[in-house]
C-alpha cells in the first residue's frame, strides 16, 4: 500500500487504536508494488515472532495464479488473524470535466470506442473488478496498471485514463470538493455520505464485487 491510499489510511487508524489497547507502539511501513506481494513477502521473511504483521485486502488470494515466483506460499506462510472490515461497494469514478454524467453515457461510448481504465496494478481487486464490469456490461475496456491507487487517481486527473473503481475511504475528500465524479456505487444499498450516486446493480444486476481487509503473521507464530 502506499501512503496517503485507503490501505494506508485505514492501516495507520488501526496502529492507532492497537497503541491505545495495548500499550504499546504499533507503526506502519509501506511496502508498496506487485499487488500486496512486496508486503506479503516481507512479513514471511521476518522473525516469526509475532511483531511484524500483514494488513491487507483479500487481493492477495488470487496473487499465486498471477506471478509465478511469488517466494511464498500465500495459503501456508501466512496466519490469519482478524478480519478488521468488510467492503459493500466500490465507486466507478470518472474525472469531474468527464463528458460522461451517467453510467449510461460512459457505457455508450464504450460500446463504440475502447474505455480506458486504470488500477493500483494486475490482478488485484478493483483490476478484477473492472474486467467483471466490462464482461457484464458488455463492452471492451484497456488496462492501465499504476504502482498504487493515489498513481491511478493521479493518471485519472491528467486525463491518462478515463475510468476507475476505487474504494470508498480514498476518495471522500476528493467526492467533496467536486473534483471527481462517481457514476456508480456497486453495493447492495446506498453509500450513506452519497446516497444520491445510483447504484450499479439497478443497471447490471449481479455485478456487486466486495471486499475484506484483515491482519496475518507469518504462520510460524501460533496467532492464538
Amino acid at each position: 500500500m502506499r501512503r496517503g491510499g485507503g490501505p494506508d489510511i485505514q492501516a495507520r487508524t488501526l496502529a492507532a487504536q492497537l497503541s491505545l489497547d495495548l500499550g504499546q507502539q504499533f507503526f506502519v511501513e509501506n511496502r508498496t508494488g506487485a499487488n500486496g506481494t512486496i508486503g506479503a513477502r516481507a512479513v514471511v521473511q521476518s522473525k516469526p515472532d509475532g511483531y511484524t504483521l500483514l494488513f491487507s485486502s483479500n487481493g492477495i488470494a488470487p496473487t499465486p495464479f498471477i506471478y509465478k515466483n511469488l517466494g511464498y506460499d500465500v495459503f501456508t506462510d501466512h496466519t490469519p488473524v482478524a478480519t478488521i472490515g468488510v467492503l459493500d461497494g466500490l465507486f466507478m469514478l470518472v474525472d469531474v470535466k468527464s463528458p460522461y454524467k451517467t453510467l449510461q453515457e460512459f457505457l455508450d461510448h464504450a460500446k463504440k470506442d475502447r474505455a480506458v481504465f486504470g488500477s493500483p496494478g494486475v490482478g488485484n481487486g478493483l483490476h478484477l473488478a473492472a474486467e467483471i464490469f466490462s464482461k457484464k456490461a458488455g463492452i471492451k475496456m484497456q488496462h492501465v496498471p499504476y504502482k498504487g491507487a493515489s498513481e491511478v487517481m493521479t493518471g485519472m486527473l491528467s486525463g491518462s485514463i478515463e475510468v476507475m473503481f476505487v474504494t470508498p475511504p480514498s476518495v471522500m475528500g476528493l467526492l467533496r470538493e467536486g473534483r471527481v465524479r462517481a457514476l456508480a456505487f456497486t453495493g447492495s444499498k446506498a453509500f450513506p455520505a452519497f446516497p444520491n450516486v445510483p447504484l450499479m446493480k439497478d443497471m447490471l444486476p449481479g455485478f456487486a464485487p466486495i471486499g475484506s481487509w484483515g491482519i496475518v503473521l507469518h504462520a510460524g507464530k501460533d496467532a492464538a
